[in-house]
């Protein structure tokens, strides 16, 4: 009896190995579509608006190409601002600044593609009150010891607000290149509003997004794990407000990173399809949004 077993265990082994060995060649047709112009534009009261323009990639063609001879066009609530100007490998540059509460838009024409248009209103800026930092405050899932960087801060009553919190640190140094690796410990976030906006449910190491469902005009406190613990790091903290487009976007971009790492729930990369961004470019695709931001350092020490 074990043997006869023991045979038929060898014989799905080599069926298996057998069959993992073979490969067949499959010819994937792909549907037809228009070439379309994607647009990265985020901006704020703190610069004029800028902006890159390449092509969206084909699945069997080029890849992003920058698209330098299209005519875009800036307008302030309504009213024509003029034209931006091309600096070459996909970039524009205006000299617009965006102001607190005035509505953009932003439309263009290329050859070759679909006209775009987008829209997006600055936010009010956001109000920190204070930033504290705890070492070794709390305990994350597996155990290890994690320093707290403890935030307060506000909004306007009567007002729906969207936020954006991130820590980040200069890459190798540099305080030009900021990376947001290893900022925020996603195995030790609690915060109420956080779980109401069903990030807990996400491995994010980068930046945490969520709306004033909770706080409406009072001073809100908000514990946000790091693993930054070398004073000479250097690293900041980052509160955004945002518009409720890139707020959208943002948190489809999350949703994309954690379904595409696996991490969340292990072994999910296998199976888990790409979330799609939502991005608010009427005949193209990607962002062109409005934010307000402020940034502190601090020394975790």
């Amino acid at each position: 009896m074990v043997g006869n077993s023991t045979l038929k265990i060898w014989k799905l082994l080599l069926l298996l190995s057998a069959c993992s060995s073979c490969s067949f060649p499959i010819d994937l047709e792909y549907p037809a579509s228009s070439p379309k112009l994607v647009v990265n534009a985020l901006f704020s009261p703190d610069g004029p608006i800028r902006l890159s323009l390449h092509s969206a990639g084909q699945p069997q063609g080029a890849g992003a190409v920058p698209i330098d001879n299209a005519t875009l066009s800036l307008f302030e609530d309504g009213l024509f601002q003029g034209h931006m100007e091309s600096v070459g490998n996909g970039e524009y540059r205006s000299g617009l600044v965006p102001k607190t509460g005035h509505r953009y838009s932003l439309s263009g024409l290329a050859t070759g593609f679909d006209p775009i248009f987008a829209e997006d209103s600055v936010p009010l800026p956001p109000l920190l009150d204070s930033l504290t930092f705890h070492k070794n405050a709390t305990v994350d899932e597996w155990g290890t010891f994690t320093n707290i960087v403890r935030i307060s801060f506000r909004n306007e009553a009567g007002v729906e607000e969207y936020f954006q919190v991130g820590i980040l640190a200069p890459f190798e140094g540099q305080d030009s290149m900021l990376t947001n690796y290893g900022g925020i410990n996603p195995y030790a976030l609690n915060d109420p509003i956080l779980q109401e906006e069903g990030m807990l449910d996400y491995f994010s190491f980068s930046y945490l997004v969520f709306r004033d469902r909770s706080i409406d005009g009072r001073v809100y406190s908000m514990d946000i794990p790091t693993y930054h613990r070398d004073p000479s790091s250097s690293p900041r903290l980052q509160l955004s407000t945002l518009s409720e487009g890139l707020f959208n976007f943002q948190k489809s971009f999350i949703r994309h990173l954690d379904q595409q790492s696996g991490f969340n729930d292990r072994l999910t990369i296998l199976w888990n399809e790409p979330h799609q961004l939502q991005g608010n470019i009427e005949g193209g695709l990607g962002i062109f949004a409005a934010y307000q931001m402020v940034e502190v350092h601090f020394t975790p020490e």
